[in-house]
């Protein structure tokens, strides 16, 4: 775990952010679409997708983990999930956070859905307004085994999220 200033930030998400053609960034929406056998909407996480959860923020933090094995990219959110709780970050009090696997391109997409609902579930809030923007993407790399995942989270907090208020709403 790492905390990062802004500067650092951008230098973590060039190492790890390949935008090549294999790379793809949906939602948990996209996911249930594909769950009904609807096509995935297909694209690169962009500029905007990293501002939103980094703009105005006081904080950024990074975790890392990877798997290799069943489930593994539950695993790897489990993991690193642990590692924020431990050094005492909840994930309940961030209102950002980007997750970026890598996989091998014959990786299922659809495991993705339990590892992201993981996260889901942890920023639960009975005030819809006080959950956090989750953003993630994918890239592959053929170098990779089939089964293992690497994930990178970044989550950011702000001020006025760790006082507890935000749009009329109190913890």
């Amino acid at each position: 775990m790492k905390i990062l200033s802004e500067e650092e930030f951008k230098k973590e998400l060039d190492k790890i952010v390949t935008y090549g053609d294999n790379d793809i960034a949906i939602g948990i929406e996209d996911l249930h679409r594909g769950i009904e056998n609807h096509p995935f909407k297909v694209e690169c996480l962009d500029t905007e997708d990293i501002n939103q959860i980094t703009n105005n923020k006081d904080l950024i933090i990074m975790s890392s983990s990877e798997y290799c094995g069943s489930n593994s990219a539950v695993e790897v959110i489990k993991s690193i999930i642990l590692d924020f709780e431990k050094n005492k970050f909840l994930i309940r009090e961030t209102d950002g956070i980007l997750v970026y696997f890598q996989v091998n391109l014959n990786y299922k997409i659809m495991s993705f859905a339990d590892a992201v609902e993981i996260i889901y579930d942890k920023c639960e809030y009975e005030c819809l307004s006080m959950e956090p923007d989750i953003i993630w993407g994918v890239s592959c790399d053929n170098d990779f085994e089939d089964d293992y995942v690497k994930a990178t989270v970044f989550v950011s907090y702000s001020k006025k999220r760790k006082l507890g208020y935000a749009n009329n709403c109190i913890l």
